[in-house]
């Protein structure tokens, strides 16, 4: 007899989420009547599909395939080593120069790095300021005119929305001022003078053009010291902040869940009620591998196969996790570090390819584009499990996610699917992603009108996905 499924994970909704690691089977209830929301565009990334590697192509396919909603500008390719693209500094690199003239700016570069995200359909965070200097500091320090600076990044918001300098009308909403000036590899000045410079860009955007959204300032997370002196002084200026915006690097999925709420507790506090949250940064990390860079006697061997696992299967269930378990927190948007070929930390190879953990960004995506997330009981542990129906009905989707070490036996849960939005028989297909699958068709077969349950085989360390829709007559 042929299995129903080759390989299917299912697990819980976040609401009813249960500790990772026992082995049992379980049961799960999957209502697509009781709609309860729409899912996050929490899988936006950084930077990409733009390729130094002659692989632009390639990854712009990648990118499409994934469905990011958003891509955010930060640490562009070759930052680190001199200004490319994006930067203040590499757009308008003479700081003395009339900020008016267009001829002072050097827009080409930035503006092949954003063509290749309009290309593909997805939306631009725009970070306005510098990338990471990890030891000299060239170009993180406070600008000697703010208001001059605050010119220059209303002129930046011309070229790409206004056509101004031979520029584009391409609509870019958010604007995200400064990265982590919290920390002094990003800002060598004080706090004030960045509050203050905050301040003078905020409203200068602002003053320019209401519609903007204007928000920052990329905190390291939201528990950073800086955070409520900031929001207390833009309280106290009337600066804009449309969006409150921090990073979260975490060895567990839950750590990013708490920093999320953390966020939106700060914002309510300081009155801010109205202010969206942005995770701009998220990504799994070990703390000791923090205390190991910054130690140069250790060796890199321990450090090299971390970056093997988190990029691997391991780092594959921990994203998607993440991004599941963001549904019942306050966040708003979310972008990984990073959709480009940096290496260890992009989730492309330098040729473009993607490593095993792209594969949850595509998955978390069938859940996306059917829009209307529905509700999930689940009596099950080590697991979870998302789903949802489309506007018109005619699609819907489950997304499970099994998280068991690798090695554990395969289980075996019974889904029900109660309130199917069709009354015959229903076609569907499984999508599988793991060590040794990248997201692909494992089966597809036909429910019988009136069946509604499915016996799903779980795996370890892996992604299926569930796609249903009404047999054609």
């Amino acid at each position: 007899m042929k299995q129903m499924m080759h390989a299917v994970a299912v697990g819980l909704s976040v609401a009813a989420c249960a500790a990772w690691g026992a082995q049992e089977a379980g049961t799960v209830k999957v209502d697509f009547a009781e709609k309860i929301g729409r899912f996050k565009p929490v899988h936006g990334v950084n930077n990409g599909p733009y390729s130094l590697a002659s692989a632009t192509e390639r990854m712009q396919r990648f990118h499409r395939e994934a469905g990011f909603p958003f891509v955010r500008l930060h640490d562009v390719p070759l930052a680190y080593a001199a200004p490319y693209a994006v930067d203040i500094s590499a757009i308008f690199p003479c700081v003395d120069a009339d900020p008016d003239d267009p001829k002072n700016y050097t827009f080409a570069k930035t503006d092949a790095v954003i063509s290749a995200i309009i290309t593909n359909g997805a939306q631009v965070i725009y970070r306005l300021g510098q990338s990471i200097e990890h030891r000299e500091k060239y170009h993180t320090n406070p600008p000697k005119d703010f208001a001059a600076w605050a010119r220059v990044c209303v002129n930046i918001v011309r070229h790409y929305n206004e056509g101004w300098a031979g520029g584009f009308r391409y609509g870019i909403k958010r604007w995200e001022i400064w990265n982590e000036p919290d920390i002094k590899p990003c800002w060598t000045g004080t706090r004030q003078q960045f509050f203050d410079l905050y301040v003078a860009a905020a409203k200068a955007l602002k003053a320019h053009d209401a519609t903007l959204m204007i928000g920052g300032p990329a905190v390291t997370g939201p528990y950073a010291n800086i955070v409520q002196p900031f929001l207390a002084y833009c309280r106290e200026q009337k600066a804009p902040l449309d969006f409150f915006s921090w990073h979260c690097y975490a060895a567990r999925p839950e750590d990013v869940i708490k920093a999320a709420i953390q966020a939106q507790k700060v914002l309510d506090e300081a009155g801010f009620t109205q202010a969206e949250s942005y995770c701009t940064e998220w990504r799994e990390m070990r703390d000791w591998a923090w205390r190991r860079w910054a130690d140069t006697k250790t060796g890199a061997a321990d450090i090299d196969a971390l970056w093997a696992e988190l990029n691997g299967p391991q780092g594959m269930v921990f994203c998607a996790a993440v991004m599941m378990k963001l549904q019942d927190t306050p966040i708003d948007i979310a972008n990984f570090y990073t959709g480009d070929t940096l290496p260890k930390w992009g989730m492309f190879d330098l040729h473009g390819y993607p490593h095993k953990l792209y594969q949850a960004f595509p998955a978390y995506n069938e859940l996306y584009k059917v829009g209307n997330r529905v509700k999930v009981e689940a009596k099950l542990e080590s697991a979870l499990m998302e789903a949802g129906v489309s506007d018109d009905g005619r699609h819907a989707a489950l997304m499970a996610v099994s998280q068991t070490a690798l090695g554990c036996d395969t289980r075996t849960v019974s889904v029900s699917l109660a309130n199917l939005p069709w009354k015959g028989a229903v076609r569907y297909e499984v999508l599988r992603a793991d060590g040794q699958y990248d997201l692909e068709k494992v089966d597809g077969q036909t429910l019988a009108a009136g069946q509604t349950l499915l016996e799903v085989p779980l795996p370890c360390r892996s992604i299926i996905i569930v796609k249903l829709c009404e047999t054609k007559k």
